[in-house]
């Protein structure tokens, strides 16, 4: 009967754990459907959504950056903002968004046209968690998410520079579903 219980415990435990485990996502753009010209980003791909983010194969693309042309030919980036940016009204952010929260790790990215400072701020369900500001060049970089941000529902981010756009060629995070 010990052994019942104890077999019992161990197996309850187990399957507490595998149910609460995240899902590890290393989110490319590559698989999206080609695209000669920005697409919004669809609902739902790599396990987030994507709000004011917009993908594209920056090599069929003419109005592209030096910035965006920093991965495999042929391949979509994902990117905010445009070379218009400026001249349209609240289009120079992007949010990421997922109900049941995700702890970023990294994404890799670069600024499409020139030196662009970007502001990220985390949220979990409406609450303020925290704030980063990096500068993006030309060049690919690889920005780490504050680990002390832990869960979050929400990340924006706002680009502001000459002009305002930022290419995305991967974003690492864990969903909790």
């Amino acid at each position: 009967m010990k052994h019942l219980i104890s077999t019992t415990c161990l197996l309850l435990c187990v399957v507490a754990l595998v149910g609460s485990a995240s899902a590890q996502r290393n989110i490319h753009f590559g698989p999206l459907p080609p695209a000669k010209v920005p697409e919004p980003m669809p609902a739902g791909y790599g396990g987030v959504d994507w709000d004011n983010f917009f993908y594209v194969n920056p090599y069929a693309w003419p109005a592209a950056g030096v910035g965006d042309k920093l991965g495999t030919e042929g391949g979509d980036i994902a990117i905010i903002g445009s070379k218009d940016c400026r001249k349209m009204e609240n289009v120079c952010f992007g949010k990421l968004n997922h109900a049941a929260g995700f702890t970023a790790v990294s994404a890799e990215l670069a600024a499409s046209y020139g030196p662009t400072q970007v502001l990220v701020r985390a949220y979990n369900n409406g609450h303020y968690l925290g704030w980063i500001s990096i500068f993006a060049s030309t060049e690919r970089r690889e920005l780490n998410f504050p680990s002390s941000w832990g869960v979050v529902t929400e990340i924006d981010f706002q680009v502001s520079g000459a002009p305002d756009s930022l290419a995305f060629y991967s974003l690492e995070l864990y969903t909790l579903d």
